[in-house]
C-alpha cells in the first residue's frame, strides 16, 4: 500500500554530534549513538486475535481496561471486520465484562468467563448481536489474558478518561505556500552563534540545520551534497561554489558521525534530479507547502472533494464552494486562497466527504485527522493505550545538571514550580523535587539530589499542569504499583507530544515555549516548523520541504538539538538525518510518536528482567500463591513480562534510541546523584 510504502522510506537514526567547545552561550552537545536495545521478552498474549466469522475475520486488539474491582473486569477493545487478507477492513469497538485470575507473579490476568454486552459496528443490530455471540464463544472457550501491567496502567489511565479534551492552541502558524522546490530552515528565534574551536568558523546554535558563520560576515549553509551561501542568515541564499576547507571538515565530521556513508552521499549527489531548492528561513512558528510547478488537482472523492495531486502535503478543496482545507500537526485549516489566510476548522465540523477518501488513496494519510473514520480509530486508540515497564529501584538513577544554580517559575494557576536552566523537566511541589526521565518519575529533597526513583507522585498536583507549560507533557507519566525491589510505570503517548483531541490525534500543544539562554541553551518544544504528519503502522513523521533528490539535502539535528526543541522525538535528544534520495517532494521522516520510550537510553540498563523479578518473586510471600484471585488495585507484582527495555511493544511500531549524554551538562542519565553546574 502506498502509505506502507510511504512509512518505509522514512528514515530514522540516532547519531552522535561534535562536542561542544568552550564559549559563550552553549547548545547543548548531542550525545553518542548508544548500543543497539536488547530486544524485550516476547510477550505470550497473541494479541491481535483472529476469529473467523463465516466468510470474514474478527480482528481484536487487546482490550483496554476501564475498571478492576476484585476479580470483575470491565474493558473495551477495537475490532475490525475484515473479509480475506487484503479485503476492506470496517472498524468497530467492542466492550468486555469478565470474571479474570490474576497471577501476580507471572502478571498476568486470565478472562476466564467473559460477556459481551455492547457492539457497535456499522450494520444493522443484527449483525451487531451475532457478533457479540461469536466473540463469547470464543473467549470463554480460549480464556485469553492480559498483561496485569497494561491493565492497571490503562484502569489507571481511565479515570481520566471522562476529562475534557486539552485546551490545546489552535492559531495557524504562518502557512507559506510554493510552487518550485522549496526548504525551510527554522531558528528558534534570531540566529545565534558561537565559535567553533579550532576554525575560524562561527555556529549556529538555535537551528537543526548546519548553519556556519566565517569572520567576515559571509554565511553557509550545507545541503548534504550542495552548499549555499549569504550574507545574512536569514538570506538570502544562493548556492555556493566556493566553501571555506574548515566548513566541509565540520560537515563531513557531522556526517560521519551521523552514520551517512560516502555510497549514500555519492548516491544523493548523482540523482537524476538535481533542482536546487529555494531557501526560506523562518524564526518563528511556520509551516511550509510545496507544490511541483502550479498546483494539479485529482479527484479525492469524486465530484465532492480534490486533492492537491503535486503537493505530498494533504491539501484539498471542496467541489461545492470552492474552499482549501490542510491538515497541519493534526490540525485542519481553511481558506478560500493557498495564499491564505487560514483558519481553524474544528474536526468534527469538517465537510462529509472527508470521510468518504478512499483507504488506498494517495492522501490516505490525513483519515487518521478525521473523526469517525478507522483511522483515526485506530490513532485514538493507540494515543490512549498506556506503555509500562519494570524498573529495578538499585538500577534506577538519573543525573540532573543545571546551567548555574537552580532557577524555578511557578506555573500558572497551579502549586506546581519547574526548573528553567535545566534541560531536564524537574518540578517543585510542596517542597520536594522530582523529575521525569524518560517516563520514569524520580524525587529528592533538594533540587540536585541525590535522586530515588519516585514509587508515588503528587498526581494532583500535576494534573493542573496547563498545555501553556513546558512541563505539560509530564501529566501523561505516571506510577501505577511498586514492590520493595520494583517500581512500575507507565505513560500515553501524551508525554510524547501525541494528544486525543475531538475524536482525532493531534501534534505538540500548539504553545511556543520559551527557551533557556544563559551559558546554555536548553531549547524547548516546538509543534510548528516541521510539516508533522500522522500516518497508520508509523506515527508521526516530518520534514521541512522539497525532498533530498532535488539537492541531496541533508539536514542534521544533533548540534544543539540534542535536547527537546523538535517536539516529541526531543525526548529521545536524537540528531537525524536525511539522505533519502528517493523521496520526490518532503523531507519526511518517522518520528514515531508511537514508538516506546522503556526500550531506550538508561531505562534499558534499570529496567527490570524476567530473571531479576522471578529472583524477587521468590523472595516474596506472594509467590507461595501464585494463581489468586483479588484485587488487582491491592497487588504489588513481583515478576516483569518484560526484559532488557522491559517495555510493551507496539503493533507495528519501530523501537527507537534514546541517546545518551556526552558530557555532565548534557543531563547525564548514569552518573545517579546530584547535578552539577557549570564551572
Amino acid at each position: 500500500m502506498r502509505l506502507q510504502e510511504r512509512a518505509a522510506r522514512s528514515v530514522l537514526l540516532v547519531v552522535a554530534t561534535l562536542l561542544a567547545p568552550a564559549g559563550n552561550a552553549v547548545a547543548q552537545p548531542a550525545p553518542a549513538a548508544p548500543p543497539a536495545p536488547r530486544k524485550p521478552a516476547a510477550r505470550q498474549d497473541n494479541w491481535p486475535k483472529k476469529i473467523p466469522f463465516g466468510e470474514f475475520t474478527l480482528v481484536l486488539d487487546a482490550p483496554q481496561a476501564e475498571n478492576l474491582e476484585g476479580t470483575k473486569l470491565k474493558a473495551r477493545g477495537t475490532v475490525r471486520v475484515q473479509r480475506g487478507e487484503e479485503g476492506e477492513a470496517t472498524a468497530g469497538m467492542v466492550w468486555y465484562e469478565a470474571d479474570v485470575e490474576i497471577d501476580r507473579a507471572r502478571r498476568t490476568v486470565s478472562m476466564v468467563s467473559t460477556e459481551i454486552p455492547k457492539v457497535e459496528l456499522p450494520g444493522p443490530p443484527a449483525r451487531q448481536q451475532r457478533v457479540a455471540a461469536r466473540l463469547t464463544q470464543a473467549f470463554n472457550r480460549q480464556h485469553p489474558k492480559l498483561q496485569l501491567d497494561d491493565v492497571l496502567a490503562s484502569t489507571r489511565m481511565a479515570r481520566r478518561s471522562e476529562e475534557a479534551p486539552p485546551k490545546l492552541n489552535t492559531e495557524p502558524p504562518k502557512i507559506l505556500f510554493e510552487t518550485e522546490p522549496a526548504i525551510l530552515v527554522i531558528f528558534d528565534g534570531e540566529p545565534r552563534f558561537r565559535a567553533v574551536e579550532g576554525t575560524k568558523l562561527e555556529r549556529a546554535l538555535n537551528t537543526p540545520f548546519l548553519v556556519l558563520r566565517a569572520r567576515g560576515g559571509e554565511c553557509y549553509l550545507n545541503g548534504g551534497t550542495t552548499w549555499f551561501r549569504a550574507e545574512d542568515p536569514k538570506g538570502p541564499w544562493t548556492k555556493a561554489d566556493n566553501v571555506p576547507t574548515d566548513a566541509v571538515q565540520i560537515a563531513m565530521r557531522d556526517l560521519k558521525d551521523g552514520g551517512v556513508s560516502d555510497s549514500e552521499l555519492k548516491q544523493a549527489s548523482q540523482s537524476a534530479q538535481m533542482r536546487v531548492p529555494k531557501i526560506l528561513v523562518a524564526t518563528e512558528p511556520t509551516e511550509l507547502i510545496v507544490s511541483d510547478g502550479p498546483p494539479q488537482w485529482s479527484p479525492a472523492v469524486a465530484g465532492e472533494l480534490d486533492a492537491m495531486s503535486s503537493s505530498e502535503s494533504d491539501v484539498f478543496r471542496t467541489l461545492s464552494d470552492q474552499q482549501y482545507f490542510l491538515v497541519l500537526s493534526g490540525r485542519w485549516y481553511k481558506s478560500g486562497s493557498l495564499e491564505g489566510p487560514w483558519a481553524f476548522v474544528e474536526p468534527d465540523r469538517l465537510p462529509a466527504s472527508f470521510r468518504k477518501i478512499p483507504s488506498d488513496s494517495p492522501k490516505a494519510d490525513a483519515l487518521s485527522s478525521v473523526p469517525g473514520t478507522p483511522a483515526a480509530q485506530d490513532a485514538l486508540a493507540d494515543a490512549s493505550k498506556p506503555r509500562t515497564a519494570a524498573i529495578r529501584r538499585s538500577e534506577a538513577r538519573v543525573n540532573v545538571t543545571y546551567d548555574g544554580d537552580p532557577k524555578f517559575e511557578s506555573v500558572p494557576g497551579t502549586r506546581v514550580e519547574y526548573a528553567l536552566n535545566t534541560a531536564e523537566q524537574v518540578l517543585k511541589i510542596r517542597g520536594r523535587y522530582y523529575v521525569c526521565d524518560q517516563g520514569v518519575w524520580f524525587s529528592a529533597d533538594s533540587p540536585t539530589g541525590p535522586w530515588k526513583i519516585a514509587d508515588s507522585i503528587p498526581e494532583d498536583e500535576i494534573q493542573t499542569i496547563p498545555p501553556e507549560s513546558p512541563v505539560y507533557n509530564t501529566r501523561y507519566a505516571y506510577v501505577y504499583d511498586s514492590t520493595p525491589e520494583i517500581v512500575y510505570t507507565a505513560y500515553t503517548p501524551g508525554y510524547l507530544g501525541s494528544y486525543p483531541y475531538y475524536g482525532t490525534v493531534v501534534f505538540g500543544t500548539g504553545w511556543a515555549y520559551r527557551p533557556w539562554w544563559g551559558a546554555y541553551y536548553y531549547p524547548r518544544f516546538w509543534t510548528w516548523g516541521f510539516h508533522a504528519r500522522y500516518a497508520p503502522w508509523v506515527g508521526w513523521g516530518y520534514g521541512f520541504g522539497w525532498g533530498p533528490a532535488w539537492a541531496g539535502f541533508r539536514y542534521g539535528f544533533g548540534w544543539g538539538w540534542g535536547a527537546r526543541w523538535c517536539g516529541p522525538a526531543g525526548f529521545f535528544r536524537p540528531a537525524y538525518r536525511n539522505v533519502n534520495i528517493t523521496r520526490n517532494v518532503n523531507v519526511n521522516r518517522n518520528v514515531n510518536v508511537n514508538r516506546n520510550v522503556y526500550n531506550s537510553g538508561a531505562n534499558r540498563t534499570r529496567a527490570a528482567t524476567s530473571q531479576a523479578a522471578n529472583r524477587n518473586a521468590s523472595a516474596s510471600k506472594q509467590a507461595a500463591n501464585r494463581t489468586q484471585r483479588g484485587s488487582a488495585q491491592s497487588a504489588r507484582g513481583s515478576t516483569s513480562p518484560h526484559s532488557g527495555a522491559s517495555a510493551h511493544a507496539n503493533k507495528g511500531h519501530a523501537g527507537a534510541q534514546k541517546a545518551r549524554p556526552a558530557n555532565p551538562h548534557a543531563g547525564g542519565r548514569h552518573g545517579g546523584g546530584g547535578g552539577k553546574k557549570k564551572g
